[in-house]
């Protein structure tokens, strides 16, 4: 079976989903609009950030190799 989704993208996926209901729950920023898409923008960079620090991928800099 193959496999759809890799963990990056669920845990992205899954801050989006955060941050929709944050923005339906707790928010209360007028227009509307601007709540919606700032809850929308903290659950991305949420889930983005989750998924860099499980995978061990460096948010700044590069992958440093072995030491020699």
């Amino acid at each position: 079976m193959k496999l759809l989704f890799r963990l990056e993208t669920l845990l992205v996926l899954i801050g989006l989903i955060c941050g929709l209901v944050m923005g339906n729950s707790f928010l209360n920023i007028q227009p509307a609009l601007f709540g919606w898409l700032f809850s929308i923008g903290m659950g991305i960079s949420g889930g983005a950030f989750l998924a860099a620090i499980v995978t061990n991928i460096p948010l700044v800099g590069k992958i440093r190799g072995p030491k020699r």
